[in-house]
């Protein structure tokens, strides 16, 4: 379960209790942020390579936002850094 191990947190079947149950209204926009400092992989650094983090750790980010949308694919994607 590489990556994605995160969706095993108590917090994580929390958070999808309270979105069943509407406790929190209707989701209408999820902004997530993960950082990393890691000038030292060159994949995430030189253009030639990719020249960034999304492909890498993107993922992160995306599985949590479809766990609260419960599958259901974003309008937008936005990534900046």
């Amino acid at each position: 379960m590489e990556a994605i191990w995160s969706r095993c947190f108590p917090v994580h079947a929390e958070v999808r209790r309270l979105l069943q149950e509407e406790a929190v209204g209707e989701v209408k926009l999820v902004t997530d942020c993960f950082g990393s400092r890691q000038l030292h992989i060159p994949r995430w650094v030189e253009k030639e390579l990719g020249g960034g983090a999304l492909l890498d750790i993107g993922v992160y980010c995306l599985q949590f936002v479809l766990m609260v949308f419960n599958g259901e694919r974003p309008e937008s994607i936005q990534a900046t850094g």
